[in-house]
């Protein structure tokens, strides 16, 4: 899907530049059409070809932006689904994160950062290429955040990841 999601929002980039170009063609064409007289010195303008280049240029840009709201939905689908999976790996991880009676502070601390460096490794390992193309994605869309842009690449515990799921669905509310 997140393959999908690129491609979609490539097309509609490369629509819009069409676009653009059959405007700036039609411009073109309705200039020359100017400058040439007749044997009379007036000027004959033929408006049918340069209506037409406008007509397409309008189409191209409808179906620009027809396909980056696809893009847009699939995007936001896509990182719903990764907000999901990410909450549920912090749930899965919260367990015993209170220190239990009778434990030493030392054991506990090193159960602790043992603990942190297990999760830190399986979240880089499972999430943090999809996380990074996530964000490029939005940032294309200028959408960004500051509280997830702090943690995403190292959270250090459970919280931490929440939050990074929890931005993530903000974010992609806003497409």
């Amino acid at each position: 899907m997140w393959r999908l999601q690129s491609s979609l929002f490539a097309a509609s980039q490369g629509l819009e530049w069409l676009a653009i170009a059959a405007i700036i063609g039609a411009v073109a064409v309705l200039l020359t059409k100017f400058a040439k007289k007749d044997a009379r010195g007036k000027s004959q303008v033929d408006w049918t070809t340069p209506l037409l280049i406008v007509l397409v240029a309008a189409c191209l840009f409808g179906a620009s932006m027809l396909t980056l709201r696809a893009s847009n939905r699939v995007l936001k689908s896509n990182v719903i689904d990764l907000s999901n999976e990410i909450s549920e790996f912090a749930k899965a991880h919260e367990g015993n994160q209170a220190q239990e009676p009778g434990e030493k502070s030392r054991h506990y601390i090193d159960r602790m950062l043992a603990q942190g460096h297990e999760l830190e490794q399986q979240y880089r390992d499972q999430y943090v290429d999809k996380v990074v193309y996530a964000r490029e994605q939005l940032q294309l869309r200028e959408i960004s955040d500051g509280e997830f842009e702090r943690f995403y690449r190292e959270p250090t515990n459970p919280v931490t990841i929440h939050i990074i799921a929890d931005r993530l669905e903000v974010m992609s509310r806003k497409l």
